[in-house]
Parts: C-alpha cells; sequence; structure tokens
C-alpha cells in the first residue's frame, strides 16, 4: 500500500499545470453531480479529460424533456459541462450563469413562458449580456425548445441549460453528439463529454426479494423512497413501462475516447446508476480490456442507497462481473481493473477492506490521505484529482 505521494509523483503533477492544454487523458465512467468538483479542480492540470456519462435519468426535469421530445436525459450531461466551462473569462462567463439558470418553482405557467421567450428573444436580463454571436445560437436553440414544447409542458423548474441542450439535440436532427459539440464550444468546455451510446433506455433492477424495476429514479432514494432490498442484478430496457430489450452498443465515438485514454477511472457517484450503468452496452468492457493504461477503482465514501446490503468483497464481485463479462467474452481482471484508491485513515467506507481478496485478485492498493478536515466526510477533490493525476 502507498502511504504518501512521491517526490516523482508530486513533481509529475505540478508539471501538468504548467501546460493544462497538452495535460493527459483521464476518462471517466459516471453519472450524477459527485465527481463535478473534483471535475472542475482537474481542469488546471489537463484539458483532455474525458467523461462518458450515462442519460438513462428517469427523473426530474430530464424525465418531462425525455416525455416531450423522445430523448436521452441531458440533466447529468449538463451538469459536467458547467464543471468544465471556462468561466473564468467575461465571453463565457454569461453563458454559465445562462445555462446554470433554473427558472422559479413559484410562478404560474404564463409567466414562466414569458420568462423563457425573453431569454429566447434575448430581452431577459441574462440573455442581453451575451456576445451577440453567442445570443444568436442560444436563440436558435430556444426557439426550437418553443415551436415543439407541449402544452401541457411544466415550467417549474426548468433548467435552461437542459433547454438549450433540448434544442441543439431538435436542430441536430435528434443528435445528441451535435448537441453536446455545440454546447461544449458554447461554454468552452475543458475536456470531452459523451453519452457511451446514443439508444435512448432506461435502467431497470432486479431486487433480492423478486421485484423488479424499471426507471432510475426508483433505484437512487431520491425522489422515491430508498430500496429495502438489495439489487440483484441490473439492466437496460428500451421502456419504462414494461421490460423492452434492446441493442444497446458502444458508440464509436465512445470506443475512441476509451482506446485513448492514459488513465481509466471508475469514480465515487451512485454505483449502480452511475457507474455500473455505463458498462452494461457491448463492447464497453472490451474496449477498456483492449486500452493497456492504468484502470482505478475509487470507492464510495458514506451511505449509497445503491449499495445497500453490500460489503467489499459484493462490491467487488459486482464490478468485476460487469467489467470482465462482454457478451460471450471472459476479461482477464488485470486487463479491466488494477488499482483501488482509497483512505483507510480518514474515510468512513459502508463496508470493511478486505485487502486479502484484493491481493488475490491482483489488485493493487493505493492509500492516501484524501480526506481533509473541511471535505470530511467525503474526498477533497484536489487531493483526489492529484491521486489520479499521479497515477498516469
Amino acid at each position: 500500500m502507498t502511504a504518501l505521494f512521491d517526490t516523482a509523483s508530486q513533481a509529475k503533477v505540478q508539471h501538468y499545470l504548467t501546460a493544462p492544454e497538452a495535460g493527459p487523458r483521464l476518462l471517466f465512467f459516471s453519472g450524477g453531480s459527485a465527481i463535478n468538483g473534483m471535475s472542475q479542480q482537474l481542469k488546471a492540470f489537463s484539458h483532455n479529460t474525458m467523461h462518458l456519462l450515462t442519460t438513462f435519468d428517469s427523473g426530474g426535469s430530464s424525465a418531462a424533456l425525455r416525455d416531450a421530445f423522445a430523448m436521452p436525459a441531458v440533466g447529468d450531461l449538463r451538469n459536467r459541462l458547467l464543471a468544465l466551462a471556462n468561466e473564468e473569462t467575461d465571453k463565457y462567463l454569461p453563458i454559465y450563469n445562462l445555462f446554470s439558470l433554473r427558472l422559479t418553482q413559484t410562478d404560474n405557467a404564463n409567466t414562466l413562458l414569458t420568462v423563457l421567450s425573453d431569454i429566447a428573444s434575448g430581452s431577459h436580463p441574462l440573455a442581453s449580456t451575451l456576445p451577440a454571436e453567442i445570443r444568436s445560437i442560444v436563440r436558435l436553440q430556444l426557439d426550437a425548445v418553443l415551436q415543439k414544447l407541449p402544452a401541457t409542458f411544466d415550467l417549474e423548474g426548468a433548467s435552461i441549460g437542459n433547454l438549450i441542450l433540448a434544442g441543439s439535440f431538435l436542430n441536430g436532427g435528434a443528435c445528441l453528439d451535435s448537441a453536446l459539440a455545440l454546447c461544449s464550444k458554447l461554454l468552452d468546455v475543458r475536456g470531452t463529454i459523451q453519452s457511451v451510446v446514443d439508444d435512448v433506455g432506461h435502467l431497470g433492477a432486479e431486487l433480492d426479494d423478486g421485484r423488479v424495476l424499471i426507471g432510475q429514479h426508483l433505484l437512487t432514494g431520491k425522489e422515491s423512497s430508498p430500496l429495502t432490498a438489495p439489487i440483484k442484478r441490473v439492466f437496460l430496457s428500451k421502456a419504462m413501462d414494461y421490460f423492452e430489450p434492446g441493442a444497446f452498443v458502444i458508440n464509436s465515438k465512445s470506443r475512441e475516447m476509451i482506446n485513448i485514454a492514459d488513465l481509466i477511472c471508475y469514480p465515487p457517484g451512485s454505483f449502480y446508476s452511475s457507474l455500473i450503468a455505463n458498462l452494461l452496452s457491448s463492447g464497453v468492457s472490451t474496449a477498456i480490456a483492449e486500452n493497456p493504461c492504468r484502470k482505478v477503482f475509487v470507492p464510495n465514501l458514506g451511505s449509497d442507497p445503491e449499495q445497500i446490503g453490500m460489503d467489499l468483497s459484493r462490491l467487488m464481485q459486482v464490478l468485476l462481473t460487469h467489467l470482465q463479462q462482454d457478451g460471450e467474452q471472459k476479461l482477464p481482471v488485470a486487463s479491466v481493473l488494477n488499482y483501488l484508491v482509497l483512505d483507510t485513515t480518514h474515510g468512513r467506507y459502508p463496508f470493511d477492506m478486505d485487502f486479502g481478496l484484493l491481493e488475490s485478485l491482483g489488485i493493487q492498493v493505493v492509500d492516501l490521505p484524501l480526506v481533509t478536515a473541511g471535505s470530511a466526510p467525503y474526498y477533497d477533490d484536489h487531493r483526489l484529482a492529484c491521486a489520479l493525476l499521479s497515477l498516469v
């Protein structure tokens, strides 16, 4: 186990600060907001980080947009765009602020529609500060939304960033890639954000007690009651009201990103809906195994409602099952996972650390002081970023 950063690792990390535009290509399989803070820290070291996110969210404003426009969930994508955006210059700060805006939850429907129309026309205070070129692009996207918005659509609490992404999706021929490319350019994003698959789908789970739930919002313990039985297996479905199998296959851009990564990280976040959901599509594990770079797992601190009834042995078993199995192919552990990064001194883990199991699997433990007084009970974003950079 490694107790501290060595001098060579510290020097390497400091070097990245001198030229972040040429920084390493760290790739993350994630979703939600758990690593947004670390992503912000990484911008100082590298503008080349790559983020593969799930688009299966079935709750909140993302769900309303999915229903209205038959599109993937974009809320997590918006959050990561903002985490990696250039909010430091006068040119990009206004669009950053607009992307971050949510409509109020207290105004009536007509007032909310008027506010959205004012933003689209450029007369809203936040929109009027946008550079003319950016204002014109935003107007195009929001006009597309306004033209196709169902009369019953509830704008209470709607995210303007989500609506701009939705308009970009509609204007781009229902192509999420083009929407992400456009919004990344608008925000001058310091990295690449991509969905693993192009298919629109939903996350489902079979529980140990026999129940089957379809819809990510039913699993996370945020919009529905927390699970009362452990998850036995998870799967993807084309429909949410009933199970409809689909050919979920990694898209070519995601495969290429995995192929060129300098380090692959399975980071903290909701275990099934953020991490495992990314690994369910055909071709993902094979692409990971084909890249000889280091692969790192950083387990959650504290309590994750999705990890009910799971100790370290079960956690590692589930992760490795999805990493090693790709169709009929069984991949070696060494090709998909090499390191477990944690802080056994300061971290509050919901399970005991079975180091004997890890050693038998050939997984090296990197034990570092990653939790600080200011970050407890969670990882310090800066320290975790530096730890991952040191492993490149």
